[in-house]
C-alpha cells in the first residue's frame, strides 16, 4: 500500500506462492484506517467483495477493469465509445433520448505535457451514470461512474542534424515510430500507450479521474522503478530472507522519500541511493 501525496510506503503483506494478490488485499486492507480515503488498486483487485469492503470502512474506489473482466470490459469501452462520437456531432445531432441524458453526465477533457524526453497525451472520459453497467444493476451497487484515460507518450526523436522529428500524436498512432511499435490492441503496448477503464463510486470530473489515475501510474515510476533498479529487488537470489529484506528495502526506500518531501529537492533520492 502506497499513499501517493508523499509516495510512503504504509503497509505490506506477504503473497504466499499458492495464492495471489485477491486473498491478501482485504488483509491488508484491515489494518488501515481509509476513511475518506481514494483506494486504487489494479485489475486483479476489481473485486465485488473488495469493493463492499472499502465502502464498508467508509473509503472510495477507482478501479482498472481489464480484459479479466470481458464482459464489462467490453462494455465499458463501447459505451465510452458511443458517448465519445456522439459528443463530437452534437447533443443535438443525438435522436435517442436516453442517450441524450447520459451526454449530460458525460465530460472529456484532453492534456498535452512536453518535456525533454517525451510529448504525453491524455485524454480523459467519463460518465458519472453507470445505470448501463450490467454488473452495476447485479454486483456492482456502489459503481457511480465509469471512465477512462488514453495516454500516448512519445519519446523524443532527433535526426543525425539534432532536428527534431518526434511523430506527432496521430502519426504514432497510424504508423509508429522507430522506437514505439503501432498500437495493435485496446489496452495499448506497454507504458508507452495505454487506454484503461476504469469504474468508481464517486462523482468526479474528467480532470479529477485524470488526477488520480496519474497519482496511481506514479507507484510504477516512483516506487516499482526504484526498487527494480536500484534496490535490484527482482533480481535477488534470497529465499529464505526475501520478506525480511523486503520490509528493510521498504524502510530505506521510505526514507529516502521523507528526505525529498523534507528538503522539496528532487536530487535527494538519486544522490542519496548513490551514496
Amino acid at each position: 500500500v502506497v499513499e501517493t501525496v508523499r509516495g510512503l510506503i504504509l503497509a505490506q503483506l506477504p503473497v504466499d506462492s499458492k495464492t495471489n494478490e485477491i486473498t491478501v488485499i482485504p488483509e491488508l486492507l484491515k489494518l488501515l484506517d481509509i476513511r475518506g480515503s481514494v483506494i486504487t488498486i489494479d485489475a486483479i483487485g476489481t473485486q465485488t467483495a473488495i469493493m463492499e469492503q472499502i465502502h464498508e470502512q467508509e473509503g472510495h474506489f477507482v478501479l482498472t477493469v481489464k480484459k479479466n473482466q470481458p464482459d464489462a470490459y467490453e462494455e465499458i469501452h463501447t459505451f465510452l465509445d458511443q458517448l465519445e462520437e456522439a459528443e463530437k456531432k452534437g447533443k443535438s445531432e443525438t435522436p435517442d433520448p436516453v442517450m441524450q441524458d447520459y451526454l449530460g453526465k458525460y465530460e472529456e477533457i484532453n492534456q498535452m505535457e512536453k518535456n525533454r524526453d517525451r510529448n504525453e497525451y491524455r485524454t480523459c472520459q467519463i460518465c458519472n451514470n453507470a445505470s448501463n453497467l450490467t454488473k452495476k444493476q447485479k454486483e456492482w451497487t456502489h459503481v457511480q461512474s465509469i471512465g477512462r484515460v488514453k495516454q500516448v507518450r512519445i519519446p523524443v526523436e532527433k535526426d543525425s542534424q539534432g532536428n527534431d522529428i518526434t511523430p506527432t500524436k496521430e502519426s504514432l498512432l497510424e504508423k509508429g515510430s522507430r522506437r514505439v511499435p503501432v498500437p495493435s490492441a485496446e489496452e495499448g503496448i506497454g507504458k508507452d500507450i495505454q487506454c484503461t477503464a476504469l469504474i468508481s463510486d464517486l462523482i468526479l470530473t474528467a480532470e479529477e479521474l485524470g488526477s488520480i489515475k496519474r497519482m496511481h501510474w506514479s507507484i510504477e515510476n516512483r516506487l516499482h522503478h526504484v526498487l527494480d533498479d536500484t534496490f535490484r529487488e527482482d533480481r535477488s537470489p534470497a529465499k529464505k530472507s526475501r520478506n525480511n529484506l523486503s520490509l528493510i528495502r521498504k524502510f530505506a526506500y521510505n526514507i529516502l522519500r521523507l528526505a525529498v518531501y523534507g528538503t522539496g529537492l528532487t536530487t535527494v533520492m538519486t544522490e542519496m541511493m548513490e551514496k
